[in-house]
């Protein structure tokens, strides 16, 4: 799979395809497919149409939509507007200011001494981050690599 470099990005989703760029902390460019549908890419499979006004980007890994888990209520399974708490373990920071979830994390309905950090989904799909219980934490550099991960970066952070 490749990209448009050329095409133009915004923080928020929206657009004709809206799909979710990230760039790992190990600088590998992730593409998420989680919101879209075969259907939306008939037609798109080739840059051949656009000439030379197209610098492809190679893609390292295509994340599949993640598969629900009947067992556990997950940062990925949370619907708009809802709030849950988790452990700030599962949560990394890279270069002191991008702060990364793991989606496959529980989440919990209420606040306590193991998941007090509280998380919020918002109407357009970003996470908004209340630091407030967390202070003096130290957050890890990178994702812990032996578990599954599925990176969700946060856009807003609160104190």
């Amino acid at each position: 799979m490749y990209l448009n470099g050329n095409y133009p990005i915004q923080d928020t989703g929206g657009g004709s395809f809206g799909l979710r760029i990230i760039k790992g902390h190990d600088g590998r460019l992730l593409v998420d497919l989680s919101d879209c549908s075969a259907e939306r890419f008939a037609g798109f499979s080739s840059f051949a149409s656009f000439a030379g006004q197209v610098t492809p980007m190679a893609v390292d890994e295509a994340l599949p939509t993640p598969r629900p888990d009947p067992d556990t209520h997950r940062i990925v399974d949370m619907e708009a507007d809802e709030i849950a708490y988790i452990d700030p373990t599962s949560v990394w920071v890279y270069e002191g200011r991008r702060m990364w979830l793991n989606g496959y994390t529980a989440v919990s309905e209420s606040l306590s001494g193991r998941t007090p950090l509280r998380l919020q989904k918002l109407s357009d799909g970003s996470y908004t981050v209340d630091l407030s219980y967390c202070e003096g934490f130290e957050w890890a550099s990178e994702p812990d690599m032996s578990v599954p991960q599925f990176p969700l970066q946060v856009w807003r952070r609160v104190a």
